[in-house]
């Protein structure tokens, strides 16, 4: 198998995506039977797209703009045409915290390219 592209490259370019309501792009990496799943609720991928595109104008729930991301990956898997990764996030605003996150992603080759299957998350408490 050939990837022209890690990984780690490929999901810099889905969160970026992501973040930006950035609809082709995420048609291209996401598998077709890609889901989120947000503490106990779950969202396909055409439900994703769907809410995306009613919300395009402000961007993806409004995360893009002055919102800044971080992220610690935790820990990467690798395995034979499949990866996962798990870690945590922050979304913070002029320096404030208004979000944090516990995520787990499993990405596949498919297609002889990366492309993620699921995101699972949970928020994580502020304070």
């Amino acid at each position: 198998m050939n990837n022209e592209y890690s990984l780690l490259d490929v999901r810099a370019v889905w969160i970026d995506s992501y973040r930006k309501g950035l609809l082709d792009w995420l048609s291209y990496l996401e598998s077709p039977f890609f889901f989120v799943r947000r503490g106990d609720k779950v969202m396909s991928r055409r439900e994703q797209l769907a809410v995306m595109e009613r919300s395009r104008s402000a961007s993806l729930f409004g995360l893009a703009g002055d919102l800044d991301f971080n992220e610690s990956i935790e820990e990467i898997r690798d395995f034979s045409g499949w990866s996962t990764v798990f870690g945590s996030a922050t979304f913070s605003r002029k320096g404030e915290v208004v979000g944090k996150y516990r995520f787990f992603e499993l990405w596949l080759i498919s297609e002889g390219r990366w492309q993620i299957a699921s995101l699972c998350y949970d928020d994580i408490p502020l304070g």
